[in-house]
């Protein structure tokens, strides 16, 4: 989710106000890795329905197509550093793309080769392109910011963005601009972290993409010290083809070539410690783990209670968090290889439907025990701001430590095999 509106918040408003924007930042994102993505349950109004069956027929007989999009907030006109999160996007089929943005993580593919870095960062890295636009919806795509959704357009499946994914419903009317048509896309209103999407769409033969409109929902849950809207517009749209496009990248002196790009900015962007000191453990960390009981998936009463004597890994999550989708597997992959140490995983899904859930871990083909926190009455119990928020709980019912964010497979395995050897009193044996 970095990708999309947290690098940008860094820069507008630093970092402490950016640790607040997590939720925010997750419900945003204009893409999603497609084998991790729930089944859509969007009802889509007749006109709504007309309208996006225009953009995917007219998106889909392209080559491809280029654009560039910068990043609007109301009140805050011109500030310095605005420039930096523009993105430029270069999309041609079946497999070659420049999608750069000196804010965000940048990716180019020649059908060969593909590459990713960072220029804040000055890193790059070096892999094998995806195959086709369906493989790099998968493969990448969340990560691609703005760039995941010309993706999906030349796919023709705008339904499958993001947005319309987490949308419970999509409605057409006249846009807000002179020449063009709205999609207006709504969230369940239990859903109080969904933002309103509204998609201007230009009128006439060519239905290019002309803005995005967010606007956040008036709800404790989504308020936070930053924008509550802000804007996407997209300029000079126009077919591409290989020939018309530049898909060649060098890499430019003296940068750092890493294994993987994100979690190398993930963790230069977590606050350096002075030395032999430790991260600030949560005030949670030492007391008794607040009780609950919730329905899991399946229909079963869990209390907390009854788990006593185990190693709990709590871990709280939505369908809809690109980090949470990427962390999981890796807790999953921990309580397996330490079962044997009375070590459990529940998953607490916070705020969404059964069937939402349910169709995440088909399609996933995830075997995950999952609670249904409906109300986020527990979460709040447990402090959760933002998500993924994973506490490990001894045997004895005390937590033993919290984790706020997925900083990479590496830091998680340390991380949650060192707590669940304190929590067991095996620490430093």
């Amino acid at each position: 989710m970095l990708r999309f509106i947290i690098t940008p918040i860094l820069m507008i408003a630093g970092t402490a106000a950016a640790s607040s924007l997590p939720m925010m930042a997750s419900t945003v994102v204009l893409g999603q890795d497609q084998a991790a993505a729930p089944a859509s349950t969007v009802t889509v109004g007749e006109e709504a329905k007309k309208v996006i069956d225009r953009i995917n027929a007219f998106y889909r007989s392209l080559p491809g197509a280029s654009t560039s999009m910068s990043m609007e907030i109301p009140g805050m006109p011109g500030m310095p550093g605005m420039e930096d999160m523009n993105t430029s996007m270069d999309v041609v089929k079946p497999n070659m793309f420049r999608v750069e943005s000196k804010a965000n993580m940048s990716f180019v593919s020649d059908g060969k080769e593909l590459w990713t870095y960072s220029d804040m960062g000055k890193i790059w890295s070096e892999s094998p392109a995806p195959a086709d636009l369906k493989a790099v919806a998968k493969d990448i795509g969340e990560m691609m910011g703005p760039g995941s959704l010309l993706i999906y357009l030349l796919e023709g499946n705008l339904l499958k963005s993001q947005p319309f994914m987490e949308a419970a419903s999509v409605t057409a009317q006249k846009g807000k601009n002179p020449g063009e048509t709205e999609l207006v896309l709504k969230a369940d209103p239990a859903n109080m972290v969904f933002p309103t999407v509204a998609f201007g769409i230009a009128d006439g033969a060519e239905p290019w993409i002309k803005r995005i409109r967010i606007e956040m929902p008036d709800t404790p849950e989504a308020r936070a010290p930053g924008p509550q809207a802000m804007q996407f517009v997209f300029k000079s749209w126009k077919p591409a083809t290989a020939e018309s496009s530049n898909f060649t990248w060098k890499k430019p002196e003296g940068w750092e070539k890493v294994d993987n790009v994100l979690e190398h900015m993930m963790k230069a962007m977590a606050p350096p410690m002075p030395e032999g000191q430790a991260e600030p453990e949560s005030e949670m960390v030492g007391k008794p783990a607040p009780e609950f009981t919730l329905d899991s998936l399946d229909g079963k009463s869990i209390s907390l209670a009854s788990l006593k004597g185990k190693v709990v890994i709590l871990d709280f999550w939505a369908t809809w968090c690109g980090p949470c989708r990427k962390g999981l597997p890796v807790l999953m992959d921990i309580a397996k290889k330490r079962a044997d140490d009375g070590v459990v995983l529940w998953s607490v899904d916070l705020r969404e439907a059964p069937d939402k859930v349910k169709a995440f871990l088909e399609k996933s083909n995830w075997d995950l025990p999952v609670l249904m926190d409906l109300d986020g009455a527990i979460g709040n119990k447990y402090g959760v701001s933002g998500i993924p928020h994973t506490v490990v709980i001894g045997p004895d019912g005390k937590i033993v430590t919290v984790e706020i964010g997925f900083r990479g497979e590496e830091h998680t395995n340390k991380m949650m095999n060192g707590a669940i050897d304190k929590a067991l009193g095996k620490e430093g044996a």
